[in-house]
Order: structure tokens, then C-alpha cells, then sequence
């Protein structure tokens, strides 16, 4: 085995499958393999040598003597200065591509929902083809992407990796554009049941908590950003969102609430919304 272990014989094969898990888990590389990629999947796709010595160094020892402890490897992740101060986070690099997944449950967590027989669940048949991901619908056993791959362009020739970028294409960009119309239209098709499950398949955005919201174009911008952008809405996006909905029901008051729509539709299609930073 690796570092020289030799595994006793004799034993049964239930041993010798924990022998070589251990010898593995022993190996001095599997924290920074480990480190790696938490911090990509939970923070941003280019971290520094320095971020993964010291995330895993907590992998080796966190401060108790144990190796392994992952609680402690995600907590020092997250509390990490490069995930949590500023100057990092003006940083263009200090970022993430949102995987399509990601971007639909948060989303549909947040939204209030409503259902006849309060059944909420989504089969969801149709956005593995939209935006090119969904639940246990991996191509392999090595998921959708891998570490270290990189889009051609501005990334790759920066000499920096994108992982995400591997589902974001012509086709799969459109379509999680077209996903989230749906999501955000009147009345908002948010989960999706098969009609062979129930009579009413559509399980539709509860728009009522906003209502107070969306006659108030600042309001409505500033709760978006709350919620959707964590404060990092850019002033032009803010401007266009404006702009739309304030076009938006002028002329006849049946009409008004879909500045909600608009809103969230473009909120849910903004660059901030779509990159994790």
C-alpha cells in the first residue's frame, strides 16, 4: 500500500478493505485533496495555496488531537479570511459559478408556495435537459465536473480553473433563463408534480407576502438584494430592474403585481445571482 504499508495476511476481506481505507486516510495528502475541493464546492473555485494549508492542517489536527474531524474542516472553511473578509470579496477571482441546482433550491426555498393539498415536492423532469443538472442524475460516478477544469477564454488564460463552467454552455444558459420565467411568471410554476400523482400538478409561487413590496419599486429592489444577491446587487443591474418595473403597470392596476415578476425574473438571471462571491 501507499508509504510502504503492507497489509497482514490471512485476514478476511472486510480487514483488508479498513486496512487500505486506513492506510489511505493516514496518507498525507488526502487533506489538501479533501480541502481543495470542500473550498471549491463551498466557496470559490481558485483558493490559495495558503487557504488549503491551513484548512488542511484543521483536517490533520483540530486542536483535539483528531484527524478528520469535518465539522471543524467546514466551520474553518467558512470562518476562513479568504471566505469572509472584504478584500477578498472585491476580488473578481474570489468566486464561484452557481451550479444550475443550487440556483433553482435556493429560489424555491425562499419563495412561498402553495398547493391545494399542500403536497410539495418536485419531480422535475424537464431541467436536467433545461439547465443540464439534477438530483442522482450524474453522467458518472465522478459527478457532473471535475476540479480542475477550466473554460476556454479570460479563465483559462489566467491560468485559473471554473468547474461549474462545464454545465454552463449556449444551450443550458438559455435554458435556466427559460427555467426561471417559469418559476417567477403569474402566478409561478415553482415545483412540479406528474399528473399522474395528483389532479392539480402545479405547485405555484404564493406572491401574497409580497404584495406590500411591489408598489414600492426600492423596497422590492432592496428585498431582492437581501435575499437573492447578499448585498452585492451592481447599481447597473439595479438600474435595469428599475427601469422594467416601473414600466410595468402604469396604465392599469390589474397589471401592477407583475413587477414581481419581472423583478425576480431578472434578479434570478443576474450575474450576482448566478456567482457566489
Amino acid at each position: 500500500m501507499l508509504n510502504g504499508v503492507t497489509i497482514p495476511a490471512g485476514q478476511t476481506g472486510l480487514e483488508d478493505i479498513e486496512d487500505a481505507i486506513e492506510n489511505l486516510f493516514l496518507h498525507e495528502n488526502l487533506g489538501p485533496f479533501i480541502s481543495l475541493r470542500l473550498i471549491q464546492r463551498l466557496v470559490k473555485s481558485n483558493p490559495s495555496p495558503a487557504y488549503i494549508s491551513r484548512i488542511s492542517a484543521v483536517f490533520s489536527d483540530n486542536g483535539e488531537g483528531v484527524r478528520g474531524d469535518m465539522a471543524a474542516v467546514v466551520k474553518a472553511i467558512l470562518l476562513d479570511e479568504e471566505a469572509r473578509e472584504c478584500s477578498y470579496q472585491l476580488d473578481w477571482q474570489n468566486s464561484k459559478l452557481k451550479e444550475p441546482l443550487l440556483r433553482y433550491t435556493q429560489v424555491a426555498r425562499l419563495l412561498d408556495k402553495e398547493h391545494p393539498s399542500d403536497f410539495y415536492w418536485n419531480q422535475s423532469d424537464d431541467f436536467l435537459d433545461k439547465a443540464g443538472q439534477d438530483i442522482l442524475a450524474a453522467p458518472s460516478v465522478f459527478n457532473f465536473f471535475q476540479f480542475n477544469q477550466s473554460p476556454q477564454g479570460a479563465i483559462r488564460n489566467s491560468g485559473l480553473v471554473a468547474p461549474e463552467f462545464t454545465l454552463h454552455d449556449a444551450r443550458t444558459a438559455l435554458g435556466y433563463v427559460n427555467a426561471a420565467n417559469e418559476w417567477t411568471r403569474r402566478p409561478g410554476r415553482i415545483l412540479e408534480i406528474a399528473d399522474r400523482v395528483l389532479e392539480q400538478d402545479d405547485i405555484l409561487w404564493d406572491q401574497s407576502e409580497l404584495d406590500a413590496l411591489y408598489e414600492d419599486g426600492e423596497s422590492f429592489l432592496n428585498w431582492m438584494d437581501l435575499y437573492l444577491t447578499a448585498g452585492r446587487m451592481s447599481e447597473s443591474t439595479r438600474a435595469a430592474i428599475r427601469y422594467v418595473i416601473g414600466e410595468v403597470g402604469i396604465e392599469d392596476n390589474y397589471y401592477f403585481q407583475d413587477r414581481l415578476w419581472h423583478g425576480m425574473y431578472l434578479a434570478l438571471i443576474s450575474a450576482e445571482y448566478n456567482v457566489i462571491r
